[in-house]
């Protein structure tokens, strides 16, 4: 439309109540698009996540487990459905011991028995706390309340689920450290190799 027909347009009675609409109309439209809720820079982050929600059993670990009387150690490597594991007390070898999907056995003098009820902590311990599947579905249901860089480059995610704080440390997108905290336990997950560990045999 040029100068003249706009002239002409202006002095129609359109003109005014177009002109009155029209700036109402980009008014509230502003006003709206600045009301969409933005995204919270924490929540994004909850996809760090991303790195280690591929785990699934293919991994060596060290985990501790410091209860009110003893330090417990457990170190060893998993493949699927296999579980091959040293357990000490204090820093003095336990057993040795070699789980299979529900049937779990303890070496002894050389050769492997199975057993029917093994202990791994007390009988209070939830195990599942060790199960990478289980604390990635407890991840997903906790609430990222802070993210940090570490001196040493790693990055940590503070979760909190329940009363329960958990701290996932990452290092160059992989996956290390799981630290959780209970008021019997104070729990420290490690990990390395991940889906690097081959497929193994236990001679019984």
């Amino acid at each position: 439309m040029n100068r003249e027909k706009l002239k002409e347009f202006s002095k129609t009675r359109y003109f005014k109540p177009l002109l009155f609409f029209g700036f109402y109309f980009v008014f509230f439209a502003v006003i709206i698009a600045t009301m969409q809720p933005s995204s919270n820079p924490i929540n994004n982050e909850k996809g760090v996540n991303s790195n280690w929600k591929d785990i699934t059993n293919n991994y060596e670990y060290l985990y501790e487990i410091e209860t009110e009387e003893s330090v417990i150690t457990l170190e060893g490597k998993k493949y699927n459905n296999k579980n091959l594991f040293t357990k000490k007390t204090n820093d003095i070898i336990d057993s040795e011991v070699y789980t299979f999907y529900e049937k779990t056995s303890i070496k002894k003098d050389d050769t492997w028995q199975e057993i029917d009820n093994f202990i791994l902590i007390d009988e209070s311990f939830d195990d599942r706390l060790l199960d990478i599947n289980h604390l990635k579905t407890i991840i997903e249901q906790a609430e990222l309340i802070d993210t940090k860089n570490n001196f040493d480059e790693s990055i940590s995610e503070i979760y909190k689920y329940n009363d329960m704080e958990i701290e996932v440390i990452n290092e160059n997108n992989v996956l290390k450290k799981v630290i959780m905290s209970f008021p019997s336990y104070n729990i420290k997950l490690q990990f390395k190799n991940i889906n690097q560990v081959n497929d193994f045999v236990v001679e019984k």
